[in-house]
């Protein structure tokens, strides 16, 4: 018992409970992809909580881009978010955004640092992520112009995912090019019988990219710039 029952309450802890939820949106990306970590502060006692600090650090694996918080403020360099009060059964949410450097496997954690009363239930004070970046990582731009130099759409790693599916589409949503099993061949041809004028070869502009990895993680999509 946190009182002491011969002192009139003097002596008495004042306590709360604080625990910690983590998520991310996607957990495998790839290099150069954004991904927002969400979170997630309950204060589950029946009074409330001050001065909570939350160790929430960004990883050599990530760049920080932003962050928004519904209570507190975040300090990335510090990697802290502190809380100044925190009402019973009320929720605190962080949301970091950050992006991915490169592949590896990194654990990422967000945990109870400290507040002003004792917390009664520590086993929910901290909340882990592991991230596994895939080192697949999409060159936006090509110049198939025929001079041996960046002649091709080329994606790194597509070769550690032989049941891909690649499919391009122009700004009119027209698609232009589709391979199963791409091995970054693409020279701005059309091969779906989708042409300008007599020609098959795409004018210069932005199209865009749906990747099936074919492994079962999300499709990425995103842009691809043809400059001759």
């Amino acid at each position: 018992d946190p009182c002491d029952p011969n002192s009139n309450g003097e002596d008495c802890m004042q306590m709360t409970n604080i625990s910690v939820f983590k998520m991310v949106n996607d957990q495998f990306p790839v290099m150069n992809q954004e991904i927002v970590f969400v979170i997630k502060i309950t204060n589950n006692g029946d009074m409330r909580a001050t001065n909570i600090v939350i160790d929430e650090e960004i990883q050599s694996g990530f760049d920080f881009v932003e962050s928004t918080a519904t209570h507190g403020s975040y300090n990335s360099l510090m990697g802290e978010w502190v809380i100044d009060v925190l009402e019973a059964n009320a929720v605190a949410e962080l949301s970091v955004k950050v992006k991915v450097r490169g592949s590896g496997s990194y654990q990422n954690i967000a945990r109870l640092k400290s507040l002003e009363q004792m917390d009664e239930k520590s086993e929910d004070n901290m909340s882990m992520l592991e991230i596994d970046p895939l080192c697949v990582e999409v060159f936006n731009q090509f110049s198939p112009n025929g001079d041996g130099m960046n002649d091709t759409f080329s994606i790194n790693c597509i070769e550690n995912y032989p049941n891909n599916m690649l499919q391009i589409y122009n700004r009119h949503g027209n698609k232009v090019f589709e391979s199963r099993g791409y091995k970054n061949s693409w020279n701005g041809e059309s091969n779906t019988g989708f042409s300008v004028g007599n020609e098959r070869r795409v004018p210069n502009g932005t199209y865009f990219y749906i990747l099936d990895l074919g492994d079962g993680t999300p499709q990425l999509e995103g842009w691809i710039q043809i400059i001759r």
